[in-house]
């Protein structure tokens, strides 16, 4: 099997894992747990699970003090910022409706590598960025949805743009430490955060529920370790292009178990507009593939 089709199934594992994020985290919701005390649980088990594993792969798999330190400080500002943000979009928003929403993450960052100079702009960015906000108008307004609320989207579009943060700082580490390690050092920072957070707040999740911990320990195997090692792996293998074209099933998967396991539904408007905002993302994915780069 070729390193592209190992790539590509590995992309696609993350996305599907990633898609149901959000389910896991509006069941844990109804078993009582808040969202610092849900994602402080969550991060500290990923960070355990990801470290045995570099363990596991040995010497060659752990990361030098600055690229562990580099993902620790990822964790600790970027990633924790776009994981709570969004969370907190899920408690005021439907699954499937925060998951759109947030789906503009990919525009947001095309347009940030043209502002920082690292890339040229081009027509199809501009294409891009105008399908992606009719498609989000559509999906935040269509209705069927349930409970829409501004500032319910005001985290949704706000993890985006941590996501874009997120994408930008860590570029010049991905390339220097193992996948598996960079995930670790992420989490780690990550658990800290959310530590120190529901420590601060008195959230910690000692008394929840059998049901709350096995849906803590599924978003932190399968929609944490599972995610984020199949991404970084399959990033390195296919690049990051590719790699957001085939995250556009992150989405659907979300949409699809919202409706089945939530009861979740879409009004016309809303699917139009939410495959819009993955077709932003393709168009502008395709483009940042072939485009010249800035030196």
């Amino acid at each position: 099997m070729s390193q592209r089709t190992v790539g590509t199934i590995l992309c696609i594992l993350s996305a599907c894992s990633y898609g149901a994020t959000g389910i896991f985290g509006k069941l844990a919701f109804d078993e009582g747990l808040t969202v610092t005390g849900l994602l402080a649980a969550r991060f500290s088990i990923a960070a355990i699970v990801l470290w045995l594993l570099v363990a596991a792969l040995g010497r060659g798999s752990r990361p030098s003090r600055r690229g562990a330190a580099a993902g620790i400080a990822l964790g600790v500002v970027a990633y924790s910022a776009q994981t709570g943000l969004f969370f907190l979009a899920l408690t005021r928003l439907d699954a499937g409706l925060a998951v759109l929403l947030v789906y503009i993450a990919p525009v947001l960052v095309a347009i940030a590598a043209v502002a920082f100079g690292r890339e040229q702009l081009s027509r199809a960015q501009v294409a891009a960025v105008v399908v992606a906000v009719c498609g989000t108008t559509l999906v935040a307004t269509g209705g069927g949805l349930g409970k829409v609320d501004g500032l319910g989207m005001v985290f949704a579009f706000g993890c985006a743009v941590a996501f874009t943060a997120y994408m930008l700082l860590s570029h010049a580490v991905v390339g220097r430490v193992n996948p598996v390690a960079l995930s670790a050092s992420v989490c780690t920072g990550c658990a800290l955060s959310f530590l120190t957070a529901a420590g601060a707040s008195g959230h910690l999740p000692i008394h929840t529920t059998d049901r709350g911990w096995l849906l803590i320990g599924a978003l932190a195997l399968f929609s944490t370790v599972i995610a984020v090692t199949a991404l970084a792996a399959g990033t390195a293998r296919i690049g990051p292009s590719t790699a957001t074209i085939l995250a556009t099933f992150e989405p659907v998967i979300a949409t699809i178990l919202a409706v089945a396991i939530l009861g979740e539904h879409l009004a016309a408007p809303q699917v139009v507009g939410g495959l819009l905002v993955v077709a932003s993302a393709v168009i502008v994915s395709v483009q940042r593939e072939t485009a010249p780069h800035l030196p």
